[in-house]
């Protein structure tokens, strides 16, 4: 029975009704044709109320093999034939024709069984009959009091639900809505399967198929047909990358078997297609406690050095993705056990043992990150202590910085060329060479490479999506990213709505703040509101959208910008080596600048050369005691920043010179001094580094006035006229 979803089975010694039916692996063994020809059947009426009448088996069709066709003969070994699957196809269409027909005799019958009188049972305890009746569209009896057409199966998906009428109660118009949801999904699920079923894999060699998509769960948000292309494709990618090996689960009984699905699809807009993955649920791993799952990423501060090196020194700027990495590494467990898609069509105990890693494995990023290190050092390249992500061959001069995926490789154009192509015996990958003025989307950013330098930024794009988010796109622009405190503030906290829009727009701003500068202290001081924003933290948030609006055009550019942090001295030094670069780090704090808690913050900006590299906004983890204390401790953050890109420049063998800029003549004074003056007997001893690397002479302290500190505009809100003049040395323009 197609509708009830069960099958009878007839054996010698009778019928039996069952809800699964597994068919035997050999032709011989799957029916007896003598009982078949036999059967006979009489439908079921528990209550009387039919005319007797006998079904043959003419009435149900019977499967039987198709001709030539290796899997009817055995489904565990071989896949049915593209000829077997239209058979069967048409058999269904047939069986749903059938039904119908059958239903309508069945009405017919009881419509003129009815008529006749039944005499009833004249018990004084024992309610009267309800009346029945027969629905005309799925053919099944219902008490004429009951609500059958909520639950009619013989409803067709397109056919217009009926509108409650003004006299139901909510609760049954409530009911009537969520069945109308439960049978419009069913509906879809049905048509998924029919198209599934006609978009099956064809195998080259036999023509026969290869996966099976029928009765698994489709998204309702994207055409059946791409979704099950976009699946096959990755069934595909992962055995053409040989990551399992079929495995019966009762050899180990308690090993365990890590679940598995369908991760969300996903649009690729540029190619207008589906792109589908089959994930791992890592939350089911066991991992041992020495387990080392540390996979590093690219610090923004390598990515931006490498480019401007390629700017400085005139080199070619290359692009590429790795297709499925994760497929390409061999976990450090080697018995790994997961369940298998059905759409492979296994049996209940075979599972797979993982030869490759899948993705939402805990431990694949870091078997991916071994895998990738060592083909870099099989080509020649090295890797950095410092910044692990960052590679380099000084023999061709090519440096390239991997994020998980994504590649960004400097050099000669040949030899980044050649660099892909010898990469490509290796892993699957996609790359791409960028002219002048080409854009591509690197780390989620658009890069554009210029004569003399690059961008890499958000884009416009993005911020016209959180103006708008945020309904400030007709909102009145404003000069200056934010104001000073007035005396008459609304304390008031925000609501639960407003608190959550609050949450998000400023989450958007943090990370539009990575490459516009001018808002990193306007952003810092909204996130430190977080857990309970008021009202004048969201006029705060409305004053730094309206600037937004009045500058959504300006850029980063990293090119070479004019800067005050020169002098004749700094630049003898040097001058005579060919690959030396001069780091200058910017400096400046506001003390006591929260009025709240009178902590301070620290800014500054790193170029290198004259590209400006980055910048930060940071509020300090102590109360200074002092304006001299509190440019002490921004003078060590800038130290730690700048000695990080030294390190990493020193491995690719630069020569390199770092130069720290302060207005504060205190601050100064304290950093080329040794040990704690009587006003510095407090601090803590990690902040006197900062005195030994000055001594050592890997760090020199530089005085600049405080109008042409650009490090001003991260510690405070600035003047207009102060902001018109400092922000082009952000490259802000």
């Amino acid at each position: 029975s197609v509708v009830a979803d069960e099958h009878f089975i007839g054996t010698k010694d009778g019928v039996i009704a069952v809800r699964t039916v597994r068919r035997k692996a050999t032709d011989e063994e799957k029916f007896d044709l003598t009982i078949l020809k036999e059967f006979r059947g009489t439908p079921s009426d528990l209550r009387g109320t039919k005319a007797p009448r006998e079904i043959d088996s003419q009435d149900e069709f019977a499967w039987t093999r198709t001709p030539d066709c290796m899997g009817c003969v055995d489904a565990h070994k071989h896949h049915h034939s593209k000829k077997c699957k239209e058979r069967r196809a048409k058999w269904q269409l047939d069986q749903s024709e059938r039904i119908v027909q059958l239903a309508g005799k069945r009405k017919r019958l009881a419509a003129s069984s009815s008529k006749e009188e039944i005499p009833e049972p004249q018990a004084q305890d024992r309610p009267k009959r309800k009346l029945r009746v027969v629905c005309e569209k799925c053919g099944a009896e219902y008490d004429k009091e009951e609500n059958h057409e909520l639950f009619c199966s013989g409803v067709q998906p397109d056919e217009p639900s009926q509108e409650p009428s003004p006299g139901h109660s909510p609760k049954y118009k409530r009911i009537k809505t969520k069945v109308d949801m439960i049978r419009a999904k069913f509906a879809r699920k049905a048509v998924y399967e029919v198209v599934a079923e006609n978009l099956r894999g064809i195998n080259e060699e036999d023509n026969e198929g290869d996966y099976f998509f029928e009765g698994t769960y489709l998204p309702d948000e994207f055409p059946p047909e791409l979704v099950v292309a976009a699946r096959k494709k990755e069934l595909e990618s992962i055995q053409e990358f040989d990551v399992f090996e079929p495995v019966d689960r009762r050899t180990k009984p308690g090993k365990k078997v890590i679940t598995t699905r369908w991760a969300p699809e996903k649009w690729k807009v540029k190619d207008v297609i589906v792109k589908s993955r089959f994930v791992v649920r890592g939350f089911d791993e066991r991992l041992d406690e020495d387990a080392n799952l540390f996979a590093a990423t690219p610090v923004p501060t390598s990515v931006k050095s490498i480019l401007a090196l390629a700017s400085k020194e005139g080199k070619c700027v290359g692009t590429a993705d790795v297709s499925t990495a994760f497929l390409h590494a061999v976990p450090e467990d080697q018995d790994i056990w997961v369940e298998p898609p059905i759409e492979m069509g296994y049996d209940e105990h075979t599972v797979w043992r993982l030869k490759k890693s899948l993705y939402g494995l805990k431990s694949a990023p870091r078997a991916w990150a071994d895998h990738f290190s060592q083909i870099m050092e099989e080509m020649g390249y090295t890797k950095s202590l410092i910044d692990p992500t960052c590679y380099w061959n000084n023999k061709i001069d090519t440096k390239v910085v991997v994020h998980v995926d994504d590649l960004l490789a400097t050099g000669k154009k040949k030899d980044v060329e050649n660099y892909f192509q010898e990469l490509e015996k290796h892993v699957l990958l996609k790359w791409k060479i960028l002219a002048q003025k080409d854009k591509d989307v690197y780390l989620g950013r658009e890069l554009s490479i210029h004569q003399n330098g690059f961008t890499h930024t958000m884009g416009k794009r993005y911020v016209d999506s959180l103006l708008l988010k945020s309904h400030m796109t007709d909102a009145k622009p404003v000069a200056t990213p934010g104001a000073k405190d007035s005396k008459d503030s609304d304390d008031t906290p925000l609501s639960a709505d407003e608190h959550k829009d609050y949450r998000s727009i400023v989450g958007s701003l943090q990370w539009l703040a990575f490459d516009r500068w001018d808002l990193l202290f306007a952003t810092k001081e909204l996130a430190r509101r977080l857990a309970a924003p008021t009202n004048e933290d969201k006029k705060k948030l409305k004053h730094l959208l309206r600037y937004l609006k009045s500058t959504k055009d300006l850029e980063m550019k990293v090119l070479p910008t004019k800067t005050p942090f020169h002098t004749a001295k700094d630049d003898r030094r040097g001058s005579f080596s060919k690959k030396h670069v001069t780091l200058h780090v910017a400096v400046d704090s506001d003390w006591a600048g929260c009025k709240t808690t009178r902590k301070s913050t620290s800014g500054g900006i790193l170029y290198l050369d004259n590209y400006p590299l980055n910048a930060w906004s940071r509020t300090q983890p102590v109360i200074a005691q002092s304006s001299a204390e509190a440019e002490f401790y921004a003078m060590c953050s800038g130290a730690s920043e700048a000695l990080f890109l030294a390190t990493l420049l020193e491995e690719m063998e630069y020569s390199v010179q770092v130069l720290e800029w302060s207005d504060s003549t205190s601050g100064l004074s304290q950093a080329k001094r040794l040990g704690a003056s009587k006003t510095m007997k407090h601090v803590e001893v990690k902040y006197f580094h900062l005195q030994q690397l000055v001594a050592a002479r890997r760090l020199y302290p530089r005085k600049i006035a405080g109008l042409e500190n650009t490090a001003d505009l991260m510690t405070k809100y600035v003047d207009l006229d102060i902001l018109v003049k400092l922000r082009p040395t952000l490259g802000l323009c």
